[in-house]
Order: C-alpha cells, then sequence, then structure tokens
C-alpha cells in the first residue's frame, strides 16, 4: 500500500464491459467488482481521493482528510486542532446509506454514513443521503492535545469505537432511466480516526437488485423465488423470442454500455422484438414486475 498525491482519482470502465472483464467466458456476471490497487490511504491533511464509480464521466464521491487547526483565542486555550474524514457527495444520482441527524442549536441536518458489516444486505429499506458533505470521523482537540469533542454519531469511530476495519459503505446509483443500481465500498478508519483506507468496491448491474456487502456475486432473495416461473429468452435472426412469461412485467434490454436499446410492458404469454438495426454482440434482458427482479443473457448474432 501507498500513500496517495494530495489528489488521486480512479474512474472504472464502462457498465457492462467491467462485468465482461471479471467474469470471464464462463457467462455473464452481474456484479462489477473494482479492486483498488494498491489500496488508498488518506493519512495527510489535505489528501483527498475521487471515485467515478460507474464510468459515465461523472464524478461521483470524494473522499478527505481535512484535518485542521482553527484559532479562537480565549483566557484558557489559544486555537483547537480539528480532525475530520469526510465523504463528499458529487452528483445527485449518487447516494450513501446512513444516519440523518438533526441539530437543533444550528437547525440543520447532519449526514453520518453506516458502517456496514460483511454480507448486510444493502438495499432499499436503508436510509440513503445525497447531502454533499457526510461525515466518516469527527474528533476536536485543545491545543494541548487533549480531546474535546468526539463525534458520538460516527459509525467508523466514536469513543466506543477505537478502529473499523473491512467495513462497507452502502451506496445507491441512479442511472439515466431512473433506475437504482446498489453497491458497496470496502474501507477502514483507524489511528483514532485520522486514516481512511479505501480498497475497492462493488456495484449490481441488475436495476433495483439488492446486494450483499463484499459479495461480488449477484443476489436472489428467497422472496423473489417462490412460485414464480423462469422466462425464456432466446434469439435468432436478430430477433428475441420470449416465453413462459406468469405475469406481466416490464422488460428491458440493455447493451454493453449500460444503454438501454428497448424498455416495453408486456403481458403473460409470450412476445418478440425485433432487433435489425442492432449491432451483433451481448446484451443483458432485464424483467421486472411486482415479484422482483430476473435477467437473462442473450447473444445477437
Amino acid at each position: 500500500m501507498t500513500t496517495p498525491n494530495r489528489y488521486h482519482k480512479l474512474k472504472a470502465y464502462s457498465l457492462f464491459s467491467t462485468a465482461f472483464l471479471f467474469n470471464g467466458p464462463s457467462g455473464f456476471n452481474q456484479v462489477v467488482y473494482v479492486d483498488i490497487d494498491p489500496d488508498i490511504i488518506l493519512d495527510t491533511p489535505g489528501e483527498q481521493f475521487t471515485l467515478d464509480i460507474d464510468g459515465n464521466g461523472l464524478d461521483d464521491i470524494t473522499f478527505f482528510n481535512s484535518s485542521f487547526d482553527f484559532f479562537m483565542a480565549t483566557p484558557w486555550w489559544s486555537y483547537w486542532t480539528r480532525q475530520d474524514l469526510v465523504a463528499a457527495i458529487e452528483n445527485e444520482s449518487f447516494k450513501l446509506a446512513g444516519l440523518k441527524y438533526y441539530v437543533y442549536y444550528s437547525s440543520q441536518n447532519v449526514f453520518y454514513p453506516y458502517a456496514i458489516e460483511q454480507f448486510e444486505l444493502i438495499n432499499d429499506e436503508l436510509q440513503f443521503n445525497a447531502d454533499t458533505f457526510q461525515v466518516i470521523a469527527e474528533r476536536t482537540y485543545f491545543n494541548a492535545g487533549t480531546a474535546y469533542f468526539t463525534c458520538y454519531n460516527c459509525e467508523w469511530y466514536n469513543p466506543s469505537i477505537p478502529e473499523t476495519i473491512d467495513k462497507f459503505l452502502g451506496i445507491k446509483i441512479e442511472d439515466a432511466t431512473d433506475f437504482s443500481h446498489y453497491g458497496w465500498i470496502r474501507c477502514d478508519v483507524i489511528n483514532e480516526g485520522r486514516t481512511m483506507i479505501i480498497k475497492d468496491y462493488a456495484y449490481e448491474l441488475t436495476p433495483d437488485n439488492p446486494i450483499l456487502a463484499g459479495d461480488t456475486a449477484h443476489y436472489i432473495g428467497l422472496s423473489t423465488q417462490a412460485g414464480k416461473i423462469e422466462p425464456v429468452v432466446y434469439c435468432e435472426n436478430k430477433k428475441v423470442y420470449i416465453s413462459n412469461l406468469d405475469k406481466n412485467c416490464d422488460v428491458s434490454i440493455y447493451n454493453l454500455n449500460g444503454g438501454i436499446i428497448l424498455n416495453k410492458e408486456v403481458k403473460t404469454g409470450s412476445v418478440e422484438f425485433d432487433l435489425q438495426n442492432v449491432a451483433t454482440g451481448a446484451y443483458l434482458v432485464v424483467f421486472k414486475n411486482e415479484n422482483g427482479i430476473r435477467s437473462k443473457k442473450i447473444i445477437i448474432d
């Protein structure tokens, strides 16, 4: 592991091409996983690190080590030293799972991202916040070095949590069609909240599908399996044939760049789509209704 430059930026590959990169020839991986190698270490005031997680050219989140001294003259002390680890949301389509706490004396909300345990489910039951400034760790010292204030709402570091190793930030990304994609970022917070280490991340390609923290495989819950008939999908002469639909559902076809080629609401039974103007290659057909989500890979040749 090495310490980054003062400003470091990492951009993921495009939405679907990354899935193929990590999946290999055996099938279509529905989770994008990126290992940040070497790990990013923010242990010096002023360092920051930015991620464009879905590779769409827009920065999603910046992590700051924003420790600083500020002067306040009183009869008892001359200044405080404040240390902060902060997550800054860069665009409105990206959110972090966490606590929202209303501070009455300042009449404002403060946001504290959860430190999620491995294999905890990340889905729409969590609270997600898109506020620009979210506090991961916070502590203030007198100039003599004695502690004055520690953030009890911070799950990554507080008086009862001296350090956090291999916990996860829960993320939600809204795509261009307003579908949500859930994911995680694995981090450590050590050295009494002074240092943050960012290790890897992953997110789910299938819209609105949950993901387990730390997992790189597609999650299918029992609630979406019960009593469900699998749709049958095949492609021939650039026509996609879908049958065995047991309920009305929304059908979307995604290309390798994450764009939607087709989106239709279809009835039970069977349907076909003519894709003569679509380039050859691999695509993902996503079925969505009130029972859950299913996806199938197709090859158009």
